[in-house]
């Protein structure tokens, strides 16, 4: 399915200046792996014991294009196609009017909320031209790279709180994610 849409969009030009790629990602901190308990020398077995779950979770959803990226939103649920119609008139149709007078390609994998009907007609109603990629290709998504290097920065950080893990995710939006370094991640 990934050669067929490489080889039907090989002409595409994804360096140009109207597109913008959009994704979603997860961090997660302070996962705890099991302990392994011995039982009495009678027994030769481990006992598996879990330890309280003090993981903290932060869902981000973000875009990139060579004139910069739009601002994260940070959540804690799961996105569905109702939070993500959100998305699209909050967050990516007001940065699309900004820097592109709402004239560019916007580029995202296929996932089921991104080709919902609800998000569909809300495209199309708003004259957003969407190039639909395969489902779990990173390679076609220079966004995938960002995430990398965000989950590299935000480790650095060493957060402790989801407060601190929100604070790092929009330091590295602030101080990282210049229009320079967001066209040389769309650079491939």
């Amino acid at each position: 399915m990934r050669l067929n849409w490489c080889l039907r969009n090989k002409d595409n030009p994804f360096l140009d200046l109207f597109y913008i790629f959009v994704d979603e990602s997860k961090i997660e901190l302070n996962y705890k792996k099991e302990k392994h308990i011995r039982r009495p020398k009678k027994h030769s077995a481990c006992l598996i014991q879990n330890p309280k779950d003090r993981r903290i979770k932060l869902n981000i959803w973000g875009g990139i294009s060579a004139r910069g990226a739009t601002d994260f939103v940070c959540f804690t649920n799961n996105l569905d196609r109702f939070g993500y119609k959100e998305i699209i008139l909050k967050f990516l149709y007001p940065f699309i009017l900004d820097k592109y007078d709402g004239n560019c390609f916007l580029h995202q994998d296929n996932d089921g909320k991104h080709s919902s009907y609800l998000c569909e007609t809300m495209l199309k109603r708003y004259n957003l031209l969407w190039k639909k990629a395969p489902p779990y290709s990173p390679d076609l998504n220079p966004i995938e790279e960002v995430w990398a290097v965000l989950k590299k920065y935000v480790l650095k950080k060493r957060c402790q709180t989801l407060e601190e893990l929100q604070n790092a995710v929009n330091d590295f939006l602030r101080r990282k994610l210049t229009p320079v370094r967001c066209q040389k991640f769309n650079i491939h």
